[in-house]
C-alpha cells in the first residue's frame, strides 16, 4: 500500500516535471519562431510581438479538430478559430491576412513542432560511443 502511494507520488512529480519542462521549452521555442516570423513578415512585426505575447500569457488554445482558438487582446471577449482564415475584423486589413490571432495559431504550431522534436531527442536513448 506504501509502495503504491510512493510510486503514484514519483509518477506524479514526474509528469509534473515533464511538463514543466514542455512548458519552458514551449515558451522559448514561441520566442525563436517569432523571431523567425519577423523576418520573413517584417510588414507584420508590430502584429508577431503581439502574437508571441498573447501566447506567453497562455491566450491560446488548441481545439480538438487541430485548429487554435485565439483571445483577442483588443477584446476580452472576442475568441477566434481558425484554420487557415480569421473571422475578426482585422484581418481583412492585414497584409496577406495575417492579422495577430492568425500569426500566434501559427507561431503556436510551429513551436509545438519544434518542442516535440525536443522532447523526442531528449528522451532518445544515448547511443554508446564506438571503442
Amino acid at each position: 500500500m506504501i509502495a503504491d502511494s510512493v510510486s503514484s507520488a514519483y509518477s506524479v512529480e514526474d509528469r509534473l516535471n515533464a511538463d514543466s519542462l514542455a512548458q519552458l521549452l514551449f515558451r522559448e521555442a514561441v520566442v525563436e519562431v517569432g523571431e523567425r516570423a519577423k523576418g520573413v513578415l517584417p510588414e507584420c512585426h508590430g502584429r508577431i510581438e503581439q502574437a508571441v505575447q498573447l501566447l506567453l500569457v497562455s491566450e491560446v488554445q488548441w481545439l480538438p479538430d487541430g485548429s487554435v482558438q485565439v483571445q483577442g487582446p483588443e477584446q476580452e471577449d472576442a475568441i477566434y478559430g481558425m484554420q487557415d482564415t480569421c473571422p475578426c475584423p482585422e484581418n481583412a486589413q492585414t497584409p496577406r491576412g495575417w492579422c495577430v490571432h492568425r500569426l500566434a495559431g501559427a507561431i503556436a504550431k510551429r513551436a509545438s513542432a519544434l518542442v516535440q522534436t525536443q522532447l523526442e531527442t531528449l528522451s532518445a536513448p544515448l547511443q554508446p560511443e564506438p571503442l
